[in-house]
């Protein structure tokens, strides 16, 4: 054995040595709590107990069942209550029938980094049962009322590593603090939830594993939060909120609760997330609501949800935003309900499952015939009176990261003159369907006449095909929002009288091509204005 086995020996044995609590007696309170949960049985490896640090003192114990599990317990001290659980992970300790040894320091020199890392930590030793030397070391550094997983030194088969938020360091050997490399991505170290069997063992595994999750296109209808869940665990992930919903990867979809995890929202028993299976594929999917932390919230799922037509036939994706995998495919003239957008990509049901295809592939109108030219075949919607509407209402930009515009939602209108009425009374629009919301994508040739300028009643015209730009300049003065624009379609009714937004509706007339996409939009007025 290499001479830094035995300096590392030594270390490790002076430290445990300093800390006399690995011995100390469990507590008659605690060995009630185990007797009480079926576990009087088991063998307590080892206890380490943290105090003087008020909120944060607390008991370890390490325990193995007559299975041979071992498990880490923390107690907190209660006057009035004793010691009362806390938690319990097994993902955080060695698995295996080889012995356990448990302590807190209260700081750590690293003989091999020549770093110094602060206490208090909790190092959780195995040795092996026969030869009683050491075989991996983990030690777990308490910053800000966690206990964050720090060090891993092992003669097994983990590679020597630093791990710290966000990345982790692995250096060419043991007794070296030369680095041989650093990956980056999210991963679990809190000791609450870790799993060590899941912490990639050497470099290469982790470059490939670790990932951080995206950051979705700017305009999405879909909003994430991260919710950390209890490590070690594995669900079923189903295209659709039904278990009879086709699932991906053959059938066997699953995420773990080792990485990240982005949680869109819950509908019914179930909750949307988007994870990753590896660095180039993600997956959108939904799994039990079950598997929530007790205390996370989380925002019922609302959609906007429109009837749409496939205007070409194409492919079904869970993963829009790296390999835009399909899971399935749909013929043109499908129809399909159309739930939400992100980015180009619109969120789009069809029977037994919930994907993602390209906006431009989807018209949520009924088609009109092409234009001859610009101006001469605006289209009219018949609305279900049967009255004709000629003119389209524009709610919302959906525009990607660079500002380009794909889409536009709004509603169709009329004008209509009062019958009877008073002399000043003036004429009002009355919007189709109940003011029914639908979605155009715009012709890869797509062009408009819109305002440029308004002054004296006078209006003059420009043509755009920058519509992101032409709403900037025309309304706001040239100067772009700070981050996403705030649309007025996305407040409730009753903020729009106070809210301070920077888009607001203005009319058009509108022509569609043969792919119901709008080839040509005119500007009419500002309902408002």
């Amino acid at each position: 054995m290499k001479r830094c086995f035995f300096i590392l020996c030594a270390v490790l044995t002076l430290l445990l040595a300093c800390c006399a609590a690995a011995c100390a007696d469990v507590p008659a309170q605690v060995m009630t709590y185990f007797s009480e949960h079926q576990l009087g049985d088991a063998s307590v490896m080892g206890t380490a107990e943290l105090t003087g640090h008020g909120k944060d003192d607390c008991l370890f114990v390490v325990i193995r069942t007559k299975k041979d599990v071992n498990i880490l317990y923390c107690f907190k001290y209660s006057g009035s209550e004793g010691w009362k659980h806390s938690f319990h992970n097994q993902g955080a300790v060695p698995q295996g029938r080889n012995d356990l040894s448990i302590y807190i320091s209260s700081d750590m020199h690293d003989w091999a980094n020549g770093r110094t890392y602060k206490g208090p930590l909790l190092v959780v030793n195995s040795y092996g049962a026969e030869d009683g030397q050491l075989k991996l070391f983990t030690a777990y550094q308490l910053n800000s009322g966690k206990w964050k997983l720090k060090r891993i030194w092992s003669y097994t088969n983990y590679e020597s590593m630093e791990l710290n938020e966000g990345s982790i360091t692995y250096f060419t050997k043991l007794e070296s603090g030369t680095v041989k490399g650093t990956a980056h991505g999210t991963y679990q170290r809190d000791v609450r939830y870790v799993s060590l069997s899941a912490i990639p063992k050497n470099l290469s595994a982790a470059q490939k594993g670790l990932t951080s999750a995206p950051t979705l296109p700017v305009s999405a209808e879909l909003n994430a939060q991260e919710i950390q869940f209890t490590g070690g665990k594995k669900y079923n992930v189903y295209t659709a909120p039904d278990k009879t919903s086709i699932r991906g990867g053959n059938g066997k979809a699953a995420v773990s609760t080792n990485g990240w995890i982005q949680v869109f929202g819950r509908e019914g028993d179930w909750i949307l997330v988007q994870y990753s299976i590896d660095r180039d594929r993600y997956r959108f999917g939904y799994i039990s609501a079950k598997s929530l932390p007790k205390k996370a919230s989380v925002p019922d799922l609302h959609f906007n949800a429109v009837r749409a037509t496939l205007v070409t036939g194409t492919m079904v994706t869970d993963d829009p935003l790296y390999s835009r995998l399909a899971f399935t495919s749909e013929p043109a003239g499908m129809t399909v309900t159309w739930l939400a957008t992100m980015g180009d990509w619109a969120y789009i049901q069809g029977a037994r499952y919930r994907g993602f295809v390209p906006v431009s592939a989807l018209s949520t109108a009924k088609t009109a015939a092409p234009a001859a030219s610009h101006g001469t075949n605006f289209y009219t919607f018949r609305g279900d009176n049967g009255l004709d509407y000629d003119l389209f209402v524009v709610y919302k930009l959906h525009y990607d990261a660079v500002r380009r515009v794909y889409a536009v939602t709004g509603c169709f209108e009329r004008i209509v003159f009062p019958a009877g009425g008073e002399e000043e009374e003036e004429p009002y629009g009355e919007n189709a369907n109940g003011g029914a919301m639908y979605t155009f994508t715009l012709a890869p040739d797509f062009i408009a006449s819109m305002v440029r300028d308004i002054s004296d009643g006078i209006e003059t015209y420009m043509p755009v095909t920058d519509l992101y730009k032409w709403w900037i300049d025309a309304y706001l003065g040239g100067d772009a929002p700070e981050g996403e624009m705030t649309f007025m379609a996305d407040l409730p009714e009753a903020d729009w009288d106070f809210a301070d937004v920077d888009f607001w509706f203005f009319t058009t007339k509108i022509e569609l091509n043969e792919n119901n996409q709008i080839r040509y939009m005119e500007y009419s007025y500002v309902p408002w204005g």
